[in-house]
């Protein structure tokens, strides 16, 4: 079913929905067993160059030690993960929020669901490969998440940290996702 929008005014108000087709996907969220928050990014239509100049500055600012880089396909569409743990949300999305690039959509469900969510695996055989680790030797020693060290570490062989809980347990969730277009997006937010 190819990607259809429809929008019809209704006195002041002006509905609009669009029907696509989805695939359900693996993923996993930031929330650990322990009610603490690790913090997910993601940038879509950004150049790598700019996703890491913006890591490598939250990284100084808010002395995060290690922040892990994935590309989604062949395309500019990034995750990022840092495994260091955080009391509360608000400290986890405030950071996020405070990264430039950051996906406003991402940001947008993350505040509707106090959590983040992001995809672990293929989304219409778009392979998510592991690019490189950004280091700060001034971050913190903070807690890091072992049960989501030990998934990077199984998908991607992404290194393990050295100060961890000892929670094995995370947050597995299957969702409903679409590749929908930027032009579309854009037309669907814009005022006419």
């Amino acid at each position: 079913m190819p990607l259809t929008y429809y929008k019809f005014k209704l006195f002041k108000y002006t509905i609009g929905f669009y029907c696509v087709k989805t695939i359900q996907v693996d993923g996993m969220t930031s929330r650990c067993v322990d009610r603490k928050n690790i913090i997910f990014w993601d940038f879509e239509d950004t150049e790598l160059d700019n996703v890491v100049k913006a890591l490598e500055k939250v990284a100084k600012e808010y002395n995060l030690n290690k922040i892990h880089i994935f590309q989604s396909g062949k395309r500019n569409s990034y995750r990022a993960i840092c495994t260091e743990k955080f009391k509360f949300f608000k400290e986890v999305i405030r950071i996020v929020m405070n990264t430039a690039y950051t996906d406003v959509a991402f940001v947008k469900w993350s505040l509707i669901r106090f959590k983040f969510t992001i995809r672990i695996s293929p989304k219409e055989k778009e392979e998510i490969y592991y690019i490189r680790t950004i280091e700060n030797p001034e971050g913190y020693n903070r807690e890091n998440s072992l049960a989501h060290s030990l998934i990077l570490n199984r998908l991607y062989k992404v290194p393990m940290p050295h100060y961890t809980d000892n929670l094995k347990k995370f947050t597995h969730v299957k969702y409903d996702t679409a590749n929908i277009p930027k032009y579309f997006t854009r037309k669907m937010y814009s005022k006419k």
